[in-house]
């Protein structure tokens, strides 16, 4: 990749706490702006991130960048004397770069290495969540400025979409069909005869609002940020076919029990 700057000031902002790299340089601040793509709500949370889109043209390992932990007041000092500039802002969700730094974009990849002879590797997988917000080659003074949307991060309750809960809501449906009089009636010399059955009963499994769901419809959780999670698998993908390491997310991080679905998941629930 290209770098047209060569130090890049970064904040990354976690509820009053600023850790501030003055002296970074643009491909670490790039991968720092890429592991937002992850979703993450805490510092400890991009540490545990940062394999999953560390190439060799940065550091191994996340905390032993040279930031430090300074007030809000500090880094926004810092910004105002840097040629370039990015802010991380974790509680927020939003990311606010400077003039001078190059545009990123929501939905981008970068070839981290060029080889001699041209060759481009080690993608670096920009994808940011729907509810992150962007706001690129700014003036410091929007960092001072609210979001300009509320944070919607949609969320999963895994424990109705599957599990006991689904397997009880489909097989009070079944039996209720099958005492039913249009059961009774129906061709039974043609196999296909069931079929309509089936659709009924998956149909109005997904159509249904829920008490345990807070008045939604399973179909409703299943397709918040399907496309983003699919994005990330694809990240993921593509560093396998570069040669690189495919790198599992943490378990251990906010909202990993309750994160929108991707297209596996979908699929699995669809089939039940």
């Amino acid at each position: 990749m290209t770098n047209n700057l060569d130090i890049v000031t970064v904040v990354i902002r976690d509820d009053d706490v600023c850790r501030l790299g003055a002296v970074l340089d643009t491909d670490t601040a790039m991968t720092l702006i890429a592991v937002a793509s992850e979703d993450p709500s805490r510092w400890e949370e991009m540490i545990g991130y940062w394999p999953r889109y560390r190439t060799p043209v940065v550091c191994e390992f996340l905390d032993s960048l040279p930031l430090a932990a300074v007030d809000l007041e500090t880094a926004s000092g810092a910004m105002n004397e840097a040629h370039a500039w990015v802010l991380i802002d974790l509680g927020q969700k939003r990311i606010v770069t400077g003039r001078e730094f190059q545009p990123v974009g929501r939905d981008e990849v970068f070839a981290m290495v060029v080889d001699d002879h041209g060759g481009q590797h080690c993608p670096l997988s920009v994808h940011l969540p729907p509810w992150w917000e962007l706001h690129e080659q700014v003036d410091t003074a929007v960092v001072g400025q609210p979001r300009q949307s509320p944070i919607q991060r949609p969320e999963v309750n895994r424990e109705v979409l599957f599990g006991e809960t689904l397997l009880a809501d489909l097989a009070a449906r079944v039996l209720a069909i099958v005492r039913s009089e249009r059961w009774a009636s129906r061709d039974h010399n043609d196999q296909r005869s069931c079929y309509p059955f089936t659709i009924e009963v998956h149909r109005d499994w997904l159509m249904t609002p829920r008490e345990d769901l807070g008045g939604l419809m399973p179909r409703q959780l299943l397709h918040g940020a399907h496309q983003w999670i699919d994005r990330l698998v694809w990240a993921q993908r593509l560093r396998f076919d570069d040669g690189g390491e495919i790198v599992a997310a943490p378990d251990d991080v906010v909202g990993y029990e309750t994160a929108p679905m991707g297209g596996e998941e979908l699929v699995i629930e669809s089939r039940e």
